[in-house]
């Protein structure tokens, strides 16, 4: 955890993770998400949109609006949390780009692969970068 931003490894069996508006009411959560997949592929879904990630993608999604995450055996990804405030200042459309797929392949998709790595790096002292065979920077579970 660094000051406003959170960051955790996801992985494990095959999952459908729905968050529903009475789950919304019990929380005290503004933020937004970000799912960067590590293993495998991932679905995230949210107001009407799909975002279908391999390996190196990522998709935005709130925590403020239901969302539907599907995940297969054997999946990782990393999660980055952050407030919601805090991105729509810098993002100003942020709830427009929820549930859709970045490539790894593009230069936003590599630029937030490595930003994401570099804090990992900060936060845990370690070394937990490695490469895809594609060149894609990934962090390590």
């Amino acid at each position: 955890r660094l000051p406003t931003i959170a960051a955790s490894f996801v992985g494990g069996s095959q999952q459908h993770v729905r968050r529903r508006k009475r789950d919304i009411g019990r929380s005290s959560e503004d933020s937004f998400l970000l799912s960067l997949q590590m293993g495998k592929h991932g679905q995230v879904a949210q107001g009407g949109r799909v975002a279908d990630l391999s390996q190196g993608d990522f998709a935005l999604y709130s925590a403020t609006e239901t969302y539907d995450l599907r995940l297969p055996d054997g999946f990782s990804q990393m999660v980055v949390q952050m407030p919601r405030e805090a991105l729509l200042q810098r993002v100003p459309n942020a709830d427009s780009l929820t549930a859709t797929r970045i490539s790894g392949e593009t230069e936003v998709g590599r630029l937030v692969n490595e930003t994401v790595a570099r804090m990992i790096r900060l936060a845990d002292g370690g070394d937990r970068l490695k490469l895809c065979q594609s060149g894609r920077s990934l962090i390590e579970p």
